[in-house]
Parts: structure tokens; C-alpha cells; sequence
């Protein structure tokens, strides 16, 4: 019968991919790494994304972007440096909480 059926809503990490709300729309930055992926940047436009200057916010998804695509073993001589970075910036955008960008390379 139509209609009998419960419907389930997955919630959080249950929700089958990261970056992926409950409503099924991807975050911006999942849509930017996925193009930066779809790209197959080089090691040297890699390294003008995690040193940019302009924002922590292109640093943070270069960061990211090397999670996805870098060997284990090559990652500690990329995060290496920005262990400790002190830039201060807020994952969730203005208004967010705000850490510093060191701490979401650890």
C-alpha cells in the first residue's frame, strides 16, 4: 500500500558520503574539491594552493585536496609545515567557531 512504508532519514556520518547534507546538496567545498580532483592538479599548482596568501580558506581546501590524493607517505613532507600554523579561520564561514589552521592539519 502507498504510503505504508517508514521513511528513514540518514543523519550525520550515517548520511553515506562526507559533504553531503541529509537534503542530498553537497557543500561548496566538497563541489570545489571533486573539480580540483576532475583537474589533476600538478605538485606545483598544489603548492600554490596550500601557500596562498589571500585566504585560509583556499589553504584549507589545497590541505584537503592533499588528503584525497597523496600517497601516506609522501603526506607528513606536505602537512609538515603547517603543523602549526597560527592563521586563525572558521570551518563553518563567518560566525563560525574559529581554530587555527594548524589545528585542522592535525
Amino acid at each position: 500500500r502507498p504510503g505504508t512504508h517508514k521513511a528513514q532519514r540518514a543523519a550525520g556520518m550515517c548520511s553515506g558520503l562526507r559533504g553531503v547534507s541529509n537534503a542530498g546538496v553537497p557543500s561548496t567545498a566538497y563541489m570545489l574539491l571533486f573539480k580540483l580532483y576532475t583537474l589533476q592538479l600538478t605538485r606545483n599548482q598544489i603548492l600554490r594552493l596550500v601557500t596562498h596568501k589571500d585566504s585560509p580558506y583556499i589553504r584549507a581546501i589545497g590541505l584537503l585536496y592533499l588528503r584525497y590524493v597523496c600517497e601516506p607517505k609522501e603526506l607528513w613532507g606536505w602537512y609538515e609545515p603547517y603543523v602549526s600554523d597560527p592563521e586563525m579561520w572558521s570551518q563553518l564561514g563567518e560566525g563560525g567557531e574559529r581554530s587555527t589552521l594548524g589545528s585542522f592539519v592535525r
